[in-house]
């Protein structure tokens, strides 16, 4: 039992520390395999269920996690292009915007002042790229 447990919070380590759905599913067959094994005697068998369960949650939920990403990916197309003004810099030289009903953190190779209007031509990571307007 305590063999999927170790296993399991591997997995989610994985899954947190990799960009994209890496381990998420071995992770959850490693928690379901770890509540069934006090009823299974035998380890290959809980390696057979563990072996089983990735395959059934991966093929299943694949397509339900590329639908969301997808989903996500619109947002973030919708996102570029927009012009959003420069409410704050904070003291790491980064620019604070409100945009769609939420704080962002801007940064631009350009010097931008409080109130300037900025257009977001990138995402990378949590932070917007953004660039001066042209006038």
């Amino acid at each position: 039992m305590l063999i999927w447990l170790v296993a399991a919070v591997l997995f989610f380590i994985v899954e947190a520390a990799v960009p994209g759905l890496v381990s998420v599913w071995f992770g959850m067959a490693a928690v379901v395999t770890m509540l069934v094994s006090p009823f299974v005697k035998n380890f290959l068998y809980e390696f057979y269920i563990f072996i089983i369960l990735s395959g059934i949650l991966f093929f299943f939920t694949r397509k339900i996690a590329k639908s969301w990403k997808e989903k996500r990916k619109d947002k973030l197309d919708r996102i570029r292009g927009t012009v959003v003004e420069v409410k704050s810099i904070n003291d790491k030289g980064l620019y604070e915007i409100y945009l769609d009903g939420k704080n962002w953190t801007g940064k631009s190779s350009d010097s931008l002042e409080v109130g300037e209007k900025v257009q977001v031509v990138d995402i990378e990571g949590i932070k917007l790229v953004l660039k001066k307007l042209e006038k």
